[in-house]
C-alpha cells in the first residue's frame, strides 16, 4: 500500500472514530475512554503496585488532589493507560498541534493544552494555563520530554524545570507514571495495522478488531506500569535547568526500571 493511499485511509477512519469515541467520553469520561480504547486494543497494562497496600491512597491522591502527572511515554498506549486510571474530570492535557487537532473533535478543546511552539509567547502562554488550572484544584498531564523518547531516549526537556515547576505550590502532587519502554516495544510487535488505524477501527469496529488480535500471535504481550506519589517540593529543590538531573530524579522513584526500547 502507498503512502499516500495509507494516509487517506487513515483519514476516512478517523473521522469514523470520532462519533463513538465522543460518546464514550461524554457518558464515562476520561476513565471510561481510556478504558475501551485499551479493551478494543487489546492492551494488558500489569500495574506493578497492585497488591501495594499504600496504593489505595496514592490513587486517592491521584483523583484528589491538585498537580501534576508525568510519564515516560514510550509508545501509543501510555496516554489511554493513564486515563484509565482517573475518576476526576477536572483533567487537562498538555499535547502537541497535531494531537490536538485529532483529539479536539472528542473530548472537545476545553481538556487540551495545545503547545504550538517552544516560542517565549507559547511557553509563556502554557505556564499560565497550568498554573490557573491547578491553582483552581484541577491537574495537569504532561509528558516531560516531549514525547520524544522514540527518537531521543527518555530525558526530561528544559521546559519542565522552567515552566511547568515554577506552576506549582511545594504541596502539589506530581504524580510519576513509569511505562516499560522495552515491554511497550514488544506488545507493539505483531500487529495487523499501523498504530492510528488500529486506534480508529478499535473504536469504530471493535468487535471485529477483538477477534483479530484474539487470533493466535497477534494478542498484544502486557507491558508493565509502575506509579509513585511525590510533592512538588522534591522537585522544586533541583536547578531547574539540570534536565540531566531532573531525569535522574525521575528514574530513582522506579529503580531498575528499563527507559529504553531494543
Amino acid at each position: 500500500m502507498s503512502h499516500s493511499m495509507e494516509q487517506a485511509i487513515k483519514g476516512k477512519v478517523f473521522e469514523s472514530v470520532v462519533p463513538r469515541a465522543t460518546k464514550l467520553f461524554r457518558e464515562h469520561g476520561f476513565k471510561g475512554l481510556g478504558l475501551a480504547a485499551m479493551e478494543a486494543m487489546r492492551v494488558e497494562p500489569k500495574f506493578v503496585r497492585e497488591a501495594d497496600p499504600l496504593l489505595k491512597e496514592d490513587r486517592h491522591r491521584l483523583n484528589t488532589e491538585p498537580g501534576l502527572i508525568i510519564a515516560n511515554h514510550p509508545g501509543s498506549y501510555d496516554a489511554f493507560t493513564i486515563l484509565s486510571v482517573l475518576e476526576r474530570n477536572d483533567v487537562k492535557i498538555v499535547v502537541a498541534k497535531k494531537v490536538f487537532e485529532k483529539m479536539s473533535p472528542i473530548i472537545g478543546q476545553e481538556p487540551l493544552i495545545s503547545v504550538d511552539d517552544k516560542g517565549v509567547a507559547s511557553l509563556r502562554k502554557l505556564f499560565h494555563e497550568v498554573e490557573a488550572h491547578i491553582e483552581s484544584g484541577g491537574v495537569v498531564i504532561l509528558f516531560p520530554s516531549g514525547g520524544n523518547d522514540h527518537r531521543d531516549g527518555f530525558k526530561f526537556e528544559q521546559g519542565f524545570g522552567r515552566m511547568m515547576l515554577p506552576a506549582l505550590r511545594p504541596t502539589d502532587m506530581v504524580y510519576a507514571f513509569q511505562f516499560d519502554a522495552l515491554q511497550m516495544q514488544m506488545a507493539r510487535q505483531g500487529r495487523l495495522m499501523s498504530k492510528h488505524l488500529d486506534i480508529a477501527s478499535a473504536f469504530v469496529l471493535p468487535n471485529l478488531t477483538k477477534r483479530i488480535h484474539q487470533l493466535p500471535g497477534l494478542s498484544a504481550k502486557p507491558f508493565e506500569v509502575n506509579e509513585r506519589y511525590t510533592e512538588a517540593a522534591e522537585w522544586q529543590q533541583i536547578p531547574a535547568k539540570d534536565v540531566v538531573a531532573m531525569t535522574d530524579h525521575f528514574k530513582s522513584l522506579f529503580p531498575g526500571a528499563r527507559f529504553d526500547k531494543l
